[in-house]
């Protein structure tokens, strides 16, 4: 650097002659060898960061000299047609390294690298050739994207389609997909191994904003959000006159948040509001609702009542609608009754027995029965209305009130072959009258029907029985077995009686005339 060349002469003499030769010695520039074009990768990151690039070269020859640093330039490639930016210099000397780091870029531009020695002896070496290498690019959404939702809470929700399918990265790096959920403790937020879909489960009824993104292992991040609610709406049914201290059904309990530490577990204090609170009370602890102090509950009044149950969760109201549906409490419903044909021994218009069990009291005071009736008509035909069945009472009134020991009564003066449709109830103290039974039906009796070839008229000889066959004189439409009978005009002329072993034989008698027996009180033939 100071001087390139010497000049002078050699001499020397030859046979007595002086020889001189003109000499330029010229000084060798020693520098440290040209670098390789330096190695430039993208840096890796864990987490989200400014894109990176990592720099690394071979140490070149040392020619004989001392390298103890590096310098380092880079610029930002320029664009086809553009000017070249001018280098700039990595602040500082890179010493005893060959790497180096280049932090904070511009996303997806490109960079240029050269790098040189630096000796003791000669300073700085010759630069490399360029080294050069793209900055991260970070992921990008896609057009499809996850809707926010309301879902009922308790349940759980899955993305359409896995996370791949709302993310793309223009360096086609693999990615990481990453969800989160501000408050955990009232939707929770997942990656599903199985299906690689965003899986929320609704823990709580409250909002939550869910995070779904992904790293592409350059620090280049992207993401999206949602908001998500879980809904609650809860329904408990009571019976009416439930004395206070009744449980409402089921309790409505939230669902404390577990964050790994004792310290800060959520202690959960469940309150009542609205409509319900004024007839109702719920245990803080466990959200059991029941039936409070004072409270009438009536059907026939109210049938049901609103209000909300509300805690708090990592801070966070959760709220759950409240509907209370009083259930009306009547006598159980009868069996259909039983309805058959009343039996008698001498000749009767039809009648029906009708029967049944009583139904279950429910909690009640079953205090009698209605009971009504009517006569069943042809198929297509308008119903006949139906007709109240009553008794006369202490004061010989009639009521459609049965006492409550009566499971039985009888339809008198009913029309022969008729069909006959009953239904009863039972009548309570608390509720009045209970649901009607399912219909029972009868048909009321058809008398026997004399045959077309009766017995004709006989002479019957004096003193001398006379037997007739009559089973086959009658039939019965109703398939009954029939008893006969036969009595006569003049018993003191002709006696009629049913003998034989089928009791079906007619067997008539002339009786001897009897006359005075003037020897002896009484009669003789």
């Amino acid at each position: 650097e100071t001087k390139t060349s010497y000049t002078g002469q050699v001499h020397w003499t030859v046979q007595e002659q002086p020889a001189v030769a003109n000499l330029t010695i010229n000084v060798v520039d020693l520098e440290a060898g040209k670098p390789d074009a330096p190695t430039v990768t993208r840096t890796e990151f864990a987490e989200q960061s400014n894109p990176a690039l990592d720099v690394t070269w071979t140490r070149p020859a040392a020619n004989g000299l001392t390298i103890t640093w590096y310098q380092v330039q880079y610029r930002k490639q320029a664009a086809a047609g553009e000017q070249p930016a001018n280098w700039m210099l990595y602040s500082g000397h890179v010493i005893e390294t060959t790497s180096l780091r280049l932090s904070n870029l511009e996303a997806g531009a490109v960079y240029e690298f050269q790098v040189r020695a630096g000796t003791n002896e000669e300073g700085l070496g010759p630069w490399s050739d360029t080294g050069s290498a793209r900055a991260n690019r970070p992921p990008n959404t896609n057009d499809w994207f996850i809707v926010g939702a309301e879902v009922p809470w308790g349940s759980s929700m899955r993305s359409p389609q896995a996370l791949s399918a709302y993310f793309s990265d223009p360096d086609g790096d693999t990615l990481q997909y990453r969800v989160s959920s501000d408050y955990p403790g009232v939707v929770s937020a997942e990656v599903q191994t199985e299906t690689g879909k965003l899986l929320n489960v609704y823990i709580n009824p409250g909002t939550a904003v869910i995070t779904y993104g992904v790293l592409d292992g350059y620090g280049g991040y992207s993401f999206r959000t949602i908001t998500v609610r879980g809904v609650g709406n809860e329904t408990r049914s009571v019976d009416e006159n439930s004395p206070a201290g009744t449980e409402v059904g089921r309790s409505v309990p939230g669902i404390p948040y577990d964050d790994g530490d004792d310290e800060t577990d959520d202690t959960l204090t469940h309150t009542l509001h609205g409509e319900a609170a004024t007839y109702f009370d719920i245990d803080a602890a466990t959200g059991q609702i029941s039936v409070k102090e004072g409270t009438t509950l009536d059907y026939e009044t109210t049938t049901s009542y609103t209000g909300q149950v509300k805690w708090t969760v990592q801070g966070q109201q959760a709220v759950v609608d409240l509907t209370i549906n009083v259930t009306d409490v009547e006598a159980g419903k009868p069996n259909a009754p039983t309805v058959t044909r009343t039996t008698f021994s001498d000749p009767s218009n039809p009648a029906l027995d009708v029967t049944w069990t009583a139904p279950a009291a429910d909690g009640l005071t079953i205090t009698g029965y209605n009971a009504q009736y009517r006569k069943q008509v042809a198929d297509g035909e308008p119903a006949n209305a139906w007709t109240d069945y009553t008794i006369a009472d202490t004061n010989d009134q009639q009521t459609t009130a049965l006492p409550a020991t009566t499971t039985s009564m009888t339809l008198p003066n009913l029309e022969a072959g008729a069909t006959y449709e009953v239904q009863v109830r039972a009548v309570t103290s608390e509720e009045g009258e209970g649901p009607w039974s399912d219909i029972g039906e009868g048909t009321a009796n058809r008398p026997p029907a004399a045959g077309t070839s009766p017995l004709a008229d006989a002479t019957v000889t004096w003193n001398q029985s006379t037997g007739y066959d009559i089973g086959d004189k009658f039939s019965d439409p109703d398939g009954d077995a029939l008893t006969y009978s036969a009595s006569s005009e003049h018993v003191g002329v002709v006696t009629a009686a049913i003998a034989g072993d089928d009791a079906d034989t007619l067997t008539v008698i002339a009786v001897p005339q009897l006359t005075p027996n003037p020897h002896r009180p009484g009669w003789r033939a």
